[in-house]
């Protein structure tokens, strides 16, 4: 069997050795090193056809099943390589050998909207685009990629103002064709918020084929424009359009919705909890600048729920639904109802605030009026 000889040449040489015939001395050849991978030069193939637009493919001398299988065969660059996941099933993917761990098989990639995500079912089985730019490997792939063995999802992102987030699920898999290629995943860590617990074991849909939970509408064709495992419809949507940065707040985006709107509060004892919410938007001054958000995630419990599609008052400016005047009540402003579950702009108190209404309030938290020491509300784009 064929051998590699990684003794270097030149910078951008190595050699290719080869089982001498009896009695010889070992042959070796030149092949090429490119910056995503190692493209050896067969016997009979022209040095001619390694340039191109693409990066060129990585053609090992031993079959892998994935890119995991590349940490222990060698110390390989991140770039193209031809995976073999099953029997007869070759594939070209991107294999990541940079973050953290390295092995990671890439089957989508996004940057810079070359490539049309709006696809058919057939293209979302099949894969599209091409490994050296903007692609999508496709669900039979990725489910042979993640039938065999445990597998991680990593997802990362980057809006257009330069921040970075990542989420990682333990436990991924998608199923078989039989089963519209289901997602299951197991628990969430990262810093960009859990956008995809809403799409657990749920089916793929395309504007073709309906898989999701809702009755009225297909979310791939008229709310999401794109092809995903929808709910109804749900925060996730990476196959969404690509938009720029002027797609705020367009359901039809590649966005994480959970990595947005976030509330961050400290407690006098020093525990610290956060809650957000998704589709977070205050309207403008003809609404009173009434307040609507989505569902809550977080370790804080939802004190904020109460108040959505409340309008916003003031102790001279009286909007809420109570016969009185909630903001003189609680000494505070905020979208008030009968009269409130969280009051972070009321008074404050310090740590003897506990129990008085009136104080900086997120009842649901520590169930009580307690007075806490910090908040901080921040919002951001999807994008």
């Amino acid at each position: 069997m064929a051998t590699q000889c990684l003794d270097l040449l030149e910078d951008s040489y190595k050699l290719r050795c080869h089982p001498p015939p009896s009695g010889d001395s070992t042959q070796c050849e030149p092949i090429l090193q490119t910056k995503s991978g190692y493209s050896f030069k067969s016997l009979e193939e022209d040095s001619n056809t390694l340039h191109g637009d693409s990066p060129p493919s990585a053609i090992l001398l031993h079959i892998i099943r994935d890119c995991f299988d590349l940490v222990s065969n060698g110390n390989y660059p991140s770039g193209i390589y031809t995976i073999t996941p099953s029997d007869g099933l070759s594939f070209q993917v991107y294999c990541d050998m940079s973050t953290e761990n390295a092995g990671w098989t890439v089957f989508q990639r996004r940057f810079d909207g070359s490539v049309n995500f709006y696809r058919n079912w057939t293209d979302y089985e099949n894969g599209f685009g091409g490994v050296g730019g903007e692609y999508w490997t496709g669900l039979r792939l990725i489910h042979l990629l993640t039938s065999g063995n445990p597998s991680i999802l990593r997802v990362e992102l980057e809006a257009f103002d330069g921040g970075k987030a990542w989420a990682e699920y333990q436990s991924f898999a998608v199923g078989d064709s039989s089963s519209n290629y289901v997602l299951t995943f197991g628990s969430y860590s990262g810093n960009a918020s859990d956008s995809l617990a809403n799409h657990n074991n749920r089916a793929f849909s395309t504007y073709d084929r309906d898989h999701d939970s809702r009755n009225d509408v297909n979310c791939a064709e008229y709310y999401r424009k794109g092809a995903w495992w929808y709910g109804n419809c749900g925060y996730a949507n990476l196959n969404g359009q690509y938009l720029g940065p002027t797609g705020t707040d367009d359901y039809s985006a590649m966005a994480w919705h959970q990595w947005k709107s976030h509330q961050i509060l400290e407690a006098f004892d020093g525990d610290k909890a956060y809650a957000e919410y998704p589709s977070f938007i205050v309207g403008d001054s003809s609404s009173n600048y009434v307040l609507t958000i989505g569902s809550y995630s977080g370790n804080a419990s939802d004190s904020l729920g109460y108040h959505n599609n409340r309008a916003f008052s003031t102790y001279d400016r009286d909007h809420d639904s109570s016969s009185g005047n909630c903001a003189q009540l609680r000494q505070g402003a905020w979208w008030y109802g009968v009269c409130e579950r969280s009051n972070l702009n009321g008074q404050y108190l310090g740590p003897t605030g506990t129990n008085d209404h009136s104080g900086m309030t997120w009842y649901y938290w520590k169930s009580s009026w307690q007075s806490h020491k910090t908040s901080v509300m921040k919002d951001r784009r999807v994008q």
